[in-house]
């Protein structure tokens, strides 16, 4: 009678530790799916890094166009209203002289 109470028990305590490591197995696992998730998911950890960087490059990007756009703006300003600006853009771009001035043109020899 006492074996099959022993024997009981030691099967029951079988079972439970089964059960246990089971139950521990499936939550290991559960565990580490969400882990990958939150790192290596659509919305995880790497995908923030990714987006971080890209709005980082962006910002950088922004920054350098509206600095142009000042520059053109202030150039703007300046050719409505500076004339030595306009002549000197005239002489560079359009190859225009005042009256009585001298041009001289050079030849470039041939390169080899």
């Amino acid at each position: 009678m006492i074996l099959k109470k022993n024997r009981r028990r030691t099967d029951l305590e079988r079972r439970r530790r089964r059960h246990r490591v089971l139950w521990v197995s499936i939550a290991t696992m559960v565990t580490g799916y969400f882990a990958f998730l939150l790192v290596f998911g659509d919305r995880g950890f790497m995908k923030f890094l990714e987006v971080a960087r890209t709005h980082r490059h962006l910002t950088q990007e922004i920054q350098r166009i509206k600095e142009r756009n000042e520059k053109l703006r202030q150039r703007a300003q300046a050719l409505k209203s500076d004339f030595d600006t306009i002549e000197e853009i005239a002489r560079q771009e359009l190859g225009l002289v005042k009256k009585g001035e001298l041009i001289y043109q050079f030849q470039r020899e041939p390169e080899q």
